[in-house]
């Protein structure tokens, strides 16, 4: 296997593993910050 290849496709793993747990993340984030604003309207 060609070695610039195999790295490429390692940092294109990562980095593919990075941004979707990254995406999640700010999906959780955005979760919780409209069930605080729910809160706050009928507060």
């Amino acid at each position: 296997m060609n070695p610039t290849f195999y790295a490429l496709s390692i940092t294109l793993l990562i980095s593919t593993i990075i941004f979707h747990s990254a995406e999640a993340f700010d999906d959780k984030l955005l979760g919780e910050s409209n069930q605080i604003c729910a809160v706050d309207l009928r507060g």
